[in-house]
């Protein structure tokens, strides 16, 4: 971050430069729900409506699901309990339940294990309060250390450094 600071980045020059060092992407705050990204919102529609017959989301940083397409409901109608389709929705969460989409992914601990690592980058590069709280909330869902020891994408002592 320092070096963008000094060279006088914006934020997508910050974003490539990050990327490289291989952490997670600059975000600038900008809600999507706001009044002002309708713009956005609209043309991520548009993204989301050409990718069908192909399940697609537009997830925030934390795998909240802030949009999806028609091929993404059915497939979620079809292999979710439906008691866990209530609002909002979180992919994260639904990956983890073993009657959400669990079942249907091979080596789903690396995932959960590689994601949650980068949930950590997330709030290491923010320093956000309310990110911490969201981190420590899908670490107790998670119990990442067990899902570490099985895992072959992060060495088991992660959180210690």
């Amino acid at each position: 971050m320092r070096i963008a600071q000094a060279l006088d980045f914006g934020s997508r020059e910050t974003s490539f430069l990050l990327r490289g060092a291989a952490f997670m992407l600059f975000s600038s705050g900008r809600q999507m729900d706001a009044e002002e990204e309708e713009f956005l919102r609209y043309s991520l529609a548009i993204a989301l409506r050409h990718q069908d017959p192909n399940p697609a989301f537009i997830l925030d940083e934390f795998s909240n699901i802030k949009m999806l397409n028609r091929a993404a409901l059915h497939f979620l109608k079809e292999l979710v309990n439906p008691e866990l389709l209530q609002k909002p929705l979180n992919l994260f969460q639904l990956v983890m339940k073993d009657d959400g989409l669990r079942p249907y992914i091979l080596h789903w601990e690396d995932m959960v294990a590689l994601r949650l690592l980068h949930l950590y980058q997330e709030i290491l590069l923010n320093d956000r309060p309310e990110d911490n709280l969201k981190f420590t909330k899908c670490k107790l869902e998670t119990s990442p250390s067990a899902l570490l020891k099985k895992s072959h994408v992060a060495p088991c002592a992660w959180q210690n450094k």
